[in-house]
């Protein structure tokens, strides 16, 4: 007897959800995508079309993308998420205390209660960024700390509430995971990165992405490419078997998008997922043959796993995206 696959969803960064692009890239692979801040009015934003605004609404409508109620994640039991979000707390300030003199938590205040404070704080921040009073490369890693750390949380969190499959989608370049941090437990990790995924191109038209994503015989072909990234991870296959199960996997992806006359660009696929010591010294004992594969390379890292995430093998930590942030632009890849 078969039994019910969990949903697969994306807790994804806010950039994703402004690119038309990348975001039908995730909407072939996902079930659903979470956006922080999806309901955001951004009739005034001069980065996004007008039209897409609507097709986010009709996404929103249709359940494929949803806005995160951080009220209901806060309800978790499985896990007591009370660290992690001190160190994001921490983070926060490391960020507003340099840069406009006071704490998150006062800005937050000053913003709700006194409008005219509020103003002369901004004023503060945007003369230190530009008389160089700040350390731009710092800014930028404890920015990347705190969407990374942030995203991967309400992952955890929605998987405890809601018994789904999350994981947190981040755009390739904005993500921490590599980023030394003495306050997270490291664990032994692989990135797999796949260099050929095929990924529908900007101008599909989205009924035609819908259409695939409503045939069964279709839906669940990333899904297979999912679990075979976790059986690498797991070092079930040897190094030739990953290659041609690859091979295979890729393809039958591809002629399901092509069945659905979704014309398709080769896109790049990363995951982060975590392995076992036995196979951590098998890629590190034949580490070239493992990282220049024609289609695929893996490589072994010790990375911290944040509460909630699970420690055994095969099991993703993150996703990451690559995409085009010229809005509007095309060629995005993806990578996962």
């Amino acid at each position: 007897m078969s039994t019910q696959r969990k949903e697969f969803v994306a807790i994804a960064h806010a950039l994703i959800g402004l690119n038309e692009a990348a975001l039908k890239q995730a909407t072939v692979i996902f079930d659903r995508i979470g956006i922080q801040g999806l309901s955001v009015d951004l009739s005034n934003a001069p980065f996004i079309s007008p039209d897409f605004i609507k097709v986010r609404a009709w996404l929103a409508e249709l359940g494929i993308l949803f806005d995160l109620d951080l009220d209901k994640l806060k309800v978790s039991t499985t896990h007591d998420y009370a660290k992690l979000r001190d160190m994001i707390i921490e983070d926060t300030d490391l960020f507003t205390q340099p840069a406009f003199g006071m704490s998150a938590r006062e800005i937050a205040v000053a913003a709700r209660e006194d409008k005219e404070k509020f103003a002369e704080i901004r004023k503060r921040g945007d003369q230190r960024f530009a008389d160089g009073t700040l350390d731009p490369l710092k800014v930028w890693e404890i920015s990347q700390r705190l969407s990374t750390n942030a995203i991967r949380m309400f992952a955890s969190q929605l998987r405890d509430i809601e018994g789904v499959d999350a994981h947190a989608v981040i755009p390739f370049g904005f993500d921490s995971l590599e980023q030394d941090d003495p306050r997270v437990t490291k664990y032994d990790v692989v990135k797999i990165e796949v260099g050929a995924l095929p990924g529908p191109l900007e101008y599909v038209p989205w009924q035609q992405i819908l259409e695939y994503r409503n045939d069964p015989d279709t839906k669940g072909s990333f899904l297979m490419i999912r679990d075979w990234l976790s059986e690498v991870a797991r070092g079930s296959y040897t190094l030739d078997q990953v290659a041609e199960t690859v091979e295979y996997l890729v393809n039958r992806f591809r002629r399901n998008l092509e069945a659905h006359a979704i014309n398709s660009t080769t896109i790049g696929l990363v995951a982060y997922v975590v392995t076992t010591p036995e196979f951590s010294q098998t890629v590190a004992g034949a580490e070239a043959d493992w990282k220049t594969r024609p289609l695929f390379s893996v490589e072994h890292l010790q990375i911290g796993l944040l509460e909630g995430e699970s420690t055994s093998p095969g099991s993703a930590v993150a996703y990451l995206m690559e995409m085009d942030l010229s809005f509007g632009g095309s060629g995005t890849e993806m990578r996962v």
